[in-house]
């Protein structure tokens, strides 16, 4: 059996090079092929570098999932995200599956509301991973996925990058609202956490042009820093402060898309002390300059 120490890292193209599938650009992959799965693709323990998110359409898997074991089958949703270490233990009987992968980056460009960004990392812990989708769900999810693997590929000619944003928005609402009804089953104890990371989205949402300040949130939801960064911490393996930058990322990017204000504008609407700091502070999370993705999302 593979031990911890050997679990590999690897990259989406690594992952669709085993699966012999062609890489699709964005930060976007979308897996809808009908190839039947009989053997075992990855029988090492392995971290991918993005989320994601798989339908089972057929046959039945045992899986491990930061060393829980889950037995997966047909109409089974199944939550990865990029921290998340998975082997494949077993393919008991063939399996197909269609799935959504992304990356950080992607979600943060194109997601509307920033409380579905997190949704798989702040609400979906250990205990919900792997669940059932009655049928009506699991046919929505499956129409979603495939209008998203016809845009990503470049099978529709108008509106495509719109399109892609507006189908991966929905699915995330889904998803939402799938993990909401999963949360309302949790114990007491686990539930006082989904309500005070809930609370915390909720003033991100307020107050996140304002403020940077991990305390200024522990003061609003009466808990001391260390714990809220804490229960974050063990929901999601982020930071609460990791947590307020995407957040401002969020506001600077819909920022960003008013063409109307000046970069040094937009920094100052942000409370940031000058331009340059602005500018720093979003390349980090977005990869390019706020000038950059002013000119990429023109």
């Amino acid at each position: 059996m593979t031990k911890k120490s050997e679990i590999r890292h690897l990259t989406i193209k690594e992952i669709l090079n085993v699966l012999e599938e062609e890489e699709q650009d964005g930060g976007l992959h979308v897996y809808f092929r009908q190839q039947v799965i009989s053997h075992n693709p990855f029988p090492y323990p392995f971290r991918s570098e993005n989320t994601g998110i798989l339908i089972f359409t057929r046959g039945r898997v045992k899986i491990q999932i930061d060393l829980k074991t889950y037995i997966a089958g047909v109409n089974d949703i199944v939550f990865l995200d990029s921290q998340s270490i998975l082997q494949v233990m077993e393919v008991i009987e063939d399996v197909q599956c269609v799935s959504v992968s992304f990356t950080d980056e992607f979600a943060l460009k194109n997601i509307q509301n920033y409380s579905d960004v997190n949704v798989l990392r702040l609400f979906a812990e250990k205990k919900i991973t792997v669940f059932h989708l009655p049928a009506p769900k699991r046919d929505l999810f499956i129409q979603l996925i495939e209008h998203l693997y016809r845009l990503n590929r470049g099978q529709e000619k108008y509106y495509r990058k719109e399109r892609i944003m507006h189908f991966f928005n929905v699915l995330a609402l889904e998803l939402m609202g799938i993990v909401r009804e999963e949360i309302e089953k949790l114990d007491l104890k686990t539930s006082r956490k989904k309500i005070l990371i809930d609370q915390f989205l909720k003033h991100l949402k307020v107050h996140a042009r304002k403020e940077r300040d991990v305390q200024f949130y522990a003061d609003k939801l009466c808990v001391t820093p260390d714990y809220l960064t804490r229960v974050i911490k063990q929901a999601s393996d982020l930071t609460a402060r990791e947590v307020i930058e995407e957040a401002v990322v969020m506001e600077a990017r819909d920022l960003l898309m008013d063409h109307n204000l000046s970069i040094g504008r937009i920094a100052e609407i942000l409370n940031f002390s000058d331009q340059s700091f602005f500018g720093k502070y979003f390349k980090k999370k977005m990869k390019v300059s706020p000038n950059a993705f002013r000119n990429q999302n023109h």
